[in-house]
């Protein structure tokens, strides 16, 4: 049963990878920063209110990773995917909310399930004392979400962050494979 929410999973990553991807030619004469996709992986049971659209996951790290050509990735922590929003520039969580897909595991069918969800609005929290990330969802801005308020084994996948830094935006960096590349809050890089 988990092969096949570890399959459901992968087909969404990689679903999410190669939308943004470009051809080789293009990656060669592209020399933009890389953009940053993150994953999350609940440790435990995932709540929503549909209500407020809050989700609520209790997660201890976020996995940073990008595509080609860089293919880097790095672990990180909730208070640093939270930082993300805290940008207030063109290119910011702040004035584009990302594109979600958030895959759960259902007793009842025992299968997994998805939901694309439009995007991330309102505010990014992580609570220290619970362990967990909340955020508000919406569809197209505004429609209600259908999702159970209780889900097991949920992942959520968050498209990309762009990381354009100024060359005196900081020295701290996101490194992978060998390689590093900047991501940059209000000219900050971390």
């Amino acid at each position: 049963m988990h092969l096949k929410r570890f399959i459901a999973a992968g087909l969404l990553v990689t679903a999410l990878v190669t939308a943004g991807s470009c051809t080789s030619e293009d990656a060669a004469n592209d020399q933009s920063d890389p953009e940053w996709l993150f994953s999350l992986q609940a440790t435990g049971v995932t709540s929503f209110d549909p209500e407020t659209g809050k989700l609520t996951i209790p997660v201890d790290t976020v996995l940073a990773f990008t595509d080609r050509p860089d293919r880097l990735a790095e672990f990180d922590s909730p208070q640093a995917f939270v930082e993300l929003w805290s940008d207030d520039s063109e290119e910011s969580f702040v004035a584009d909310p990302p594109n979600i897909v958030i895959t759960w595991w259902s007793p009842q069918g025992g299968y997994s399930e998805s939901m694309e969800v439009a995007s991330i609005t309102g505010e990014m929290r992580y609570d220290d004392a619970s362990g967990a990330l909340s955020m508000t969802l919406a569809v197209d801005g505004s429609s209600p979400l259908d999702l159970p308020t209780s889900m097991d084994q949920v992942s959520v996948f968050v498209d990309g962050y762009s990381s354009n830094c100024p060359s005196n935006g900081g020295s701290a960096t996101i490194s992978g494979n060998g390689k590093s590349s900047p991501i940059c809050i209000n000219n900050t890089t971390f």
